[in-house]
């Protein structure tokens, strides 16, 4: 029977957890997570964590710790869509955590990761829905309950709406984006986002706006220097290259 349990093919049955875990006095919800068929990877992880019994501890009010938080992104990272077992584990860890009695704000990221499986599932729209509720709950824009998250998500929920021609949603959302990096003087991430509405601007023909989202960039990047600077420039000889601008485009990419 325990070589039938080592080599996994059988499982442990939940009774016989609790008595091995009451034989050598090991916490058992944590021994039961050990005994879940997800990659070793991830147990090495959760079993490398000194925090790892309380992270996966069921109906405790624990407090959010950053290792926590560490541990939960190390285990959804590498989310793929090609291997089937990879996708059945990754599975059973969400559906794992979400029904746990996690304290604020862990089950905000859980839901987070749930969206990016989603989308790493090719089913677009339901990771939009969960993106757009966790925005409403973790804005509003002008004060991010959960800035990390809130900024995170909105990173993805604005290109998502935009490549989806969803332009007066994206709109409001990456303009939150570039007041958020503003007051927070993050000048590459308000360089990434006033890139992002030039291109916008272009996607919808709005020829004004999609110089001065480009001069904004350069003046939030200062430096010429700067990696971001070159990134800019980049994109900006792009645009003009789509548009058919050559002499403009040469300026920009020989100066990136």
């Amino acid at each position: 029977m325990i070589s039938l349990y080592e080599t996994r093919d059988m499982t442990i049955p939940e009774e016989n957890v609790r008595q091995l875990a009451q034989l050598y006095k090991v916490d058992f919800e944590y021994l039961r997570f050990l005994s879940l068929p997800i990659p070793d990877a991830y147990k090495q992880l959760i079993a490398q964590s000194h925090q790892a019994p309380n992270a996966i501890h069921r109906h405790l009010g624990i407090r959010p710790q950053p290792g926590e938080l560490t541990l939960l992104k190390r285990l959804c990272e590498g989310v793929s869509s090609d291997d089937p077992e990879q996708i059945r584990c990754h599975q059973g860890l969400l559906d794992q955590l979400a029904g746990m009695n996690l304290p604020a704000p862990l089950p905000l990221w859980v839901r987070y990761y749930q969206a990016l499986f989603s989308y790493a599932q090719r089913q677009s729209e339901q990771g939009t829905a969960t993106l757009t509720e966790l925005y409403q709950e973790t804005g509003p824009p002008e004060a991010p309950k959960v800035p990390d998250l809130w900024i995170q998500v909105a990173e993805r929920l604005g290109p998502e709406h935009f490549t989806k021609g969803r332009y007066s949603t994206a709109i409001p959302i990456l303009h939150a984006c570039q007041d958020f990096f503003g007051r927070q003087r993050d000048f590459p991430g308000l360089t990434f986002v006033l890139v992002q509405l030039a291109e916008l601007c272009e996607e919808t023909g709005d020829e004004k706006s999609l110089g001065a989202y480009f001069k904004h960039s350069f003046n939030a990047v200062g430096d010429a220097r700067n990696y971001y600077f070159g990134l800019v420039r980049q994109s900006y000889g792009a645009v003009a290259c789509r548009r058919g601008d050559w002499d403009d485009a040469e300026i920009a990419l020989s100066g990136a």
